[in-house]
């Protein structure tokens, strides 16, 4: 699977949500959060309600928290405590305990 040539590292990141590796996904999606790409954020929420792989959906739900912040995603977050996986119910728990 090729790489988006001539992108940012940020854009090869979101852009790489969607590598078939999910171990590659799910580092992005954790990589994204660290540095705080806020225009990276549909991206995450997609990946979440996408719901392919619980451990890509997680690693996501999670970074998207930590750049948006639980008060601007309040909505979809109680929407996702009502998930069908118990591993994004959980972690959306957890973030409007």
């Amino acid at each position: 699977m090729e790489g988006p040539g001539g992108r940012t590292f940020d854009d090869q990141l979101v852009w790489a949500l969607g590598h078939p590796d999910g171990d590659r996904a799910v580092l992005a999606a954790q990589s994204l959060g660290v540095r705080q790409v806020r225009s990276a954020v549909p991206d995450l929420r997609r990946v979440v309600d996408e719901d392919r792989d619980p451990f890509l959906a997680v690693a996501a739900l999670r970074s998207a928290i930590a750049i948006a912040g639980r008060d601007e995603l309040r909505e979809w977050l109680e929407r996702l405590a009502q998930s069908d996986s118990f591993m994004v119910r959980e972690e959306a728990e957890r973030a409007l305990a």
